[in-house]
């Protein structure tokens, strides 16, 4: 099946995130069953926000918003209004309103240990001149269980390749592309999946890790597998495609991001990420408007093309 397919098929699900990415996992294994390919389930317990109630008011005026706190509370100034694509980790544990300086959307990009509160940036001028404000976050955490998906050599892969499919909204960019190519190419060529692991990721976006409450599953795949991680060649993490020519980032700034596997130098070392236009994905990061239009069918295959090249290459140096 070609990306763009299994892109529409993702993100006509209703959510991927918390209990529903059940259904996105569903989706996966299914075409890895009618393809007649093995996998095995890694199951692990998380935690993700249940948002009760969340409002912010602006001299008494309601404003549109999208709660990023991951602890209840209020907001009574705009002390800290933020851009949402400086790091969390600079504001982890502050009560804040924040904003994506690259779009008018309202944009989930950061959480936060504290209340907080995303607003679209149009509305900025109104938080940074008001005299009074009011926000408010009524969260709980709520536990639940969810898997990685492992896919082909599990005992001394070569290479191992990451595709997360959980997701916010849509989720078209991120994630569904990641995945949608590597579920391709292993339709197309299980033959390469002799010297590779492919791992379809749950619970990347979001859970109750402190601080660092995003990559979950990478972390956890370490726990369980860390004899393979440590013996492998490389590491292919595929996020965000399709948007943008296919590039390679080795980037530590940018692994620390997409990889975060903790203190693991030797690890990092050999992995790299497999992504689009990181300037364009900033534009829709987390938002509503990360939808399929914006995706191109032929920036999703050159992905898909990169990709068996570097496994083939992987596998013909191996010989």
């Amino acid at each position: 099946m070609k990306p763009l397919s299994i892109v529409k098929q993702l993100c006509n699900l209703p959510s991927r995130i918390g209990e529903s990415e059940a259904d996105c996992r569903q989706l996966i294994t299914d075409a890895l069953m009618q393809a007649a390919i093995p996998f095995e389930l890694q199951e692990f317990n998380s935690k993700r926000p249940n948002f009760i109630d969340y409002s912010l008011k602006v001299d008494g005026v309601r404003i549109d918003c999208l709660p990023t706190g991951l602890m209840s509370g209020e907001i009574t100034n705009n002390y800290n209004l933020i851009s949402s694509l400086t790091s969390s980790q600079s504001f982890i544990d502050t009560p804040n309103i924040n904003f994506n300086p690259k779009s008018d959307a309202i944009c989930q990009c950061n959480f936060y240990f504290a209340p907080s509160l995303a607003i679209s940036r149009r509305d900025v001028p109104k938080v940074m001149n008001a005299k009074e404000i009011h926000g408010n976050v009524i969260v709980e955490p709520i536990k639940y269980r969810t898997a990685n998906i492992l896919v082909g050599n599990r005992i001394n892969p070569k290479t191992i390749v990451f595709a997360h499919y959980d997701a916010y909204f849509a989720g078209a960019t991120d994630n569904a592309s990641g995945v949608a190519v590597a579920l391709s190419l292993i339709q197309q060529e299980p033959i390469l999946l002799k010297d590779t692991l492919v791992v379809f990721a749950g619970n990347e976006e979001l859970s109750y890790d402190y601080p660092i409450y995003w990559g979950r599953c990478f972390r956890e795949f370490a726990r369980q597998n860390r004899r393979i991680l440590e013996s492998t060649e490389r590491i292919i993490v595929i996020d965000s495609v399709g948007d943008g020519e296919p590039v390679l980032e080795t980037d530590p700034k940018l692994l620390s991001l997409a990889f975060p596997i903790g203190d693991e130098p030797d690890i990092l070392m050999k992995s790299c990420i497999l992504t689009g236009d990181f300037d364009s994905l900033m534009t829709v990061y987390h938002s509503a408007s990360d939808v399929v239009s914006r995706l191109s069918p032929a920036y999703l295959d050159s992905a898909l093309i990169l990709l068996r090249e570097l496994l083939k290459t992987q596998k013909s140096r191996a010989r």
